[in-house]
């Protein structure tokens, strides 16, 4: 019986008490995904990478046209799936000129350039999901 695994350790208790959690991750995510109806009715469209581990692609949602409304939005998702961190450049012309944002913290990232180029770092086996607008 492991003592690291065992039920008094490792308890909806005790991870409620660790904001770092895999609990607390796990909600946020359902969250963020809940605040973004294109994760569940937009269309996917895969994007170009220059790294063979590197997996992009854009969810787009035109948005439901009703009042209570659900707006158009686009969302960069890239997934690093190699054991090192990596530098990446993505290339979709769709995209050219149109800002980030990380749709976890708000933080803002580099746009893409006029032809639709934009580098980005990615930590190993990471990923980010990017609002683009």
């Amino acid at each position: 019986m492991s003592l690291v695994y065992h039920y008094t350790q490792t308890n909806v208790e005790t991870h409620l008490a660790k904001s770092s959690s895999l609990l607390h991750w796990v909600r946020n995510v359902i969250h963020v995904r809940k605040n973004h109806p294109t994760f569940g009715l937009g269309s996917i469209r895969v994007v170009q990478t220059d790294h063979e581990s590197v997996l992009a692609f854009t969810r787009e949602y035109a948005g439901s046209g009703t009042s209570f409304g659900d707006q158009p939005e686009t969302v960069l998702c890239v997934f690093n799936f190699s054991h090192n961190p990596i530098a990446v450049r993505i290339q979709d012309p769709q995209l050219a000129g149109s800002g980030l944002r990380d749709v976890f913290g708000g933080s803002v990232f580099p746009s893409f350039d006029d032809e639709g180029s934009l580098t980005l770092t990615l930590g190993a086996q990471s990923f980010f999901w990017l609002h683009c607008g």
